[in-house]
């Protein structure tokens, strides 16, 4: 007799249909939860929009300017903001926020002669570089140079400011970069080595 027999039982195709009932379960499964991720990732990115824009439009008074009755120096502007839909204060802001437009400065000198490497400081604002920086490169001839740069951040948006960062001066590197995450009122021992690594890749 042979060893092998030809086709299979019904209790066989009935187990073989039940493991590909689980796995297709599965699959969709994954699926939703990816889409669910993908979903989430999308509104907390609004999220953090939404508080970059806040904050450069009503910034937090600095501790500093609380006074000793415990009442904040604030802008009257700033307690008298009423609730909005996030999408509407989404574009209240982005319409008073200046976004690439340079920005008048007071009279300085620099003579890019002098340096061979230009460091950059910056707080990331709506993932931008500030209007300041944008302003001063625009008015100094900077070819030719090596550059670096340290943001300053409270809820990410370095790496599309660091893509803008190398637009605006014309490269496709940096020397070194570091991102501190809102060094002043959350300080970090942390950023003391990331500093440390940032000042040796610029021995």
């Amino acid at each position: 007799r042979s060893r092998f027999r030809a086709g299979f039982t019904l209790m066989e195709v009935l187990i073989a249909a039940v493991m590909l009932a689980v796995g297709c379960i599965a699959i969709l499964s994954c699926m939703m939860q990816c889409q669910r991720m993908m979903l989430a990732s999308k509104r907390f990115e609004s999220a953090q929009l939404v508080l970059q824009l806040g904050d450069m439009a009503h910034p937090i008074p600095d501790p500093s300017q609380v006074t000793t009755s415990g009442e904040d120096v604030v802008n009257d502007e700033l307690l008298n903001v009423d609730e909005t839909p996030a999408e509407d204060l989404v574009r209240e802001l982005e319409m008073d926020l200046p976004r690439t437009e340079l920005e008048q400065l007071k009279d300085y000198t620099f003579d890019s002669a002098a340096y061979e490497r230009i460091i950059f400081g910056t707080p990331v604002w709506a993932s931008n570089i500030a209007p300041p920086l944008r302003t001063f490169i625009s008015d100094n001839d900077l070819t030719g140079k090596h550059f670096a740069v340290f943001f300053c951040e409270t809820a990410g948006g370095d790496d599309k400011a660091s893509v803008k960062l190398k637009e605006a001066l014309g490269t496709d590197t940096l020397d070194a970069v570091l991102v501190l995450l809102d060094p002043k009122f959350n300080p970090d021992p942390a950023n003391d080595e990331k500093i440390r690594a940032f000042c040796e890749k610029l021995a």
